[in-house]
């Protein structure tokens, strides 16, 4: 019986490079490099698809309770409390 805790999930991710150049370049998020989300992302087209405009609406839509800054943080706190260094 395997032990459930000792189990990986395993995806084929994109480099670095096919990371950064697939995203396109400009936009808040560009910093030089790939960030791992990205590649995430890019593993999964269908997802993908979906994903941008959702994240586009959540973090960047002019109407809502939180400002701008206030969502990043949100989304900040939250990856660090699930130890999730992207």
């Amino acid at each position: 019986m395997v032990d459930s805790h000792t189990q990986q999930a395993w995806i084929a991710l994109p480099s670095d490079e096919e990371a950064y150049e697939g995203r396109g370049k400009g936009g808040p998020y560009d910093f030089g490099f790939a960030l791992g989300m990205s590649k995430v992302i890019m593993s999964h087209p269908r997802i993908a698809r979906v994903w941008g405009p959702l994240y586009q609406e959540i973090m960047f839509a002019p109407e809502g309770v939180l400002t701008r800054e206030e969502r990043e943080m949100v989304a900040g706190v939250a990856a660090s409390a699930q130890d999730c260094y992207y």
